[in-house]
């Protein structure tokens, strides 16, 4: 919705008339994102009772052992345990008492409307998207973060290209933490020598394992200040313990920052599964023109990087073609 509604912008040079009569009702916009997260979760609970069938038990689970478990009076033995208990949105102590004008990714959409002044703190992936949303949806967003980069970002070009972009939709401040204040019915916000009055504040600063009432300690490992144990980043797995914790596919190696990057990011997820190499890669078919021919660009940047030895035979086009190799 916030991109169709951003879109409106090209539409004149397009040709289409009157779009600058468009309008966002933000009420009708919460209602609809919830109803669409909860079209797409409302079949979980009966899809986990089919398949689980006679082995889904439900209860509040407690850690007694390294392949033990306990659920009510009942006791478990386990070949293994996966702890996917999921997170959950942190705000910081001095922040909570400001209530619900305090946003997170577990009660925005909850809101049945939003003020027309928010500030983001926090603009890692998740604090981001939530400011260029809003902000596409004709809300004023002041974004804040307390480092010199944004999204995680680690390579220094794209960040510089990232902030030069975002900027353009709303102002970012780095580089200090920020702090709240009560400002009659708002929020004062203030950085460095910065005080803007804001009417709520999406925080974004991390996120916590939901490990309460877990007894994680009884599997007899050091556990760090946070109360995590420490954990394989390949296999998840806790010391040499049959414990994991679950595992999601993550983007190993590749930033991008692009139109639609949510493509080629789905791609390389799909060739990372599959232990694919740059090489196996650009024999991959590329439709043009299409966003993912870009991808195929970098790729064919990062193998000329490559040594020579390194590189397998036969990357060139068939020699009818008039485009050129590969690389």
């Amino acid at each position: 919705m916030a991109k169709d509604y951003h879109s409106r912008r090209a539409s004149e040079s397009e040709g289409l008339r009157g779009v600058d009569q468009l309008r966002v009702d933000i009420p009708s916009v919460l209602r609809h994102v919830r109803s669409l997260r909860d079209h797409f979760a409302g079949n979980m609970p009966e899809v986990t009772n089919r398949r689980t069938k006679d082995h889904l038990i439900t209860g509040t689970a407690e850690i007694i052992g390294s392949n033990r478990l306990r659920v009510g009076t009942r006791e478990f033995e386990t070949k293994s345990i996966v702890i996917a208990t999921g997170a959950r949105p942190i705000v910081p102590d001095l922040w909570k008492h400001f209530d619900d004008r305090i946003l997170t990714s577990g009660n925005i959409f909850e809101q049945e409307d939003l003020p027309k002044r928010i500030a983001v703190i926090g603009l890692g992936p998740i604090g981001l998207e939530f400011g260029q949303s809003l902000s596409r949806l004709g809300i004023e967003i002041i974004g804040f973060d307390m480092k010199d980069s944004i999204a995680t970002i680690t390579d220094p070009d794209i960040n510089a290209e990232s902030l030069q972009i975002l900027r353009k939709e709303f102002p970012i401040h780095l580089g200090a933490r920020g702090e709240l204040e009560d400002r009659d019915s708002g929020l004062l916000m203030k950085q460095d020598d910065l005080d803007i009055t804001v009417y709520a504040a999406v925080v974004a600063v991390g996120i916590k394992p939901n490990l309460q009432g877990l007894s994680i300690e009884n599997l007899g490992v050091p556990l760090d200040k946070y109360g995590m144990p420490s954990f394989d980043a390949h296999t998840m797995q806790i010391d040499d313990l049959p414990i994991f914790d679950a595992k999601y596919t993550e983007i190993l190696g590749a930033e991008l920052i692009c139109p639609g990057g949510e493509h080629l990011a789905h791609q390389l997820a799909l060739a990372i599964q599959q232990n694919l190499n740059i090489f196996d890669m650009l024999q991959m078919p590329f439709y043009h023109p299409t966003i993912e021919k870009g991808l195929c660009t970098a790729i064919q940047h990062a193998a000329k990087q490559v040594s020579e030895k390194h590189k397998p035979l036969a990357l060139s086009l068939c020699g009818n073609c008039p485009e050129s190799p590969l690389c």
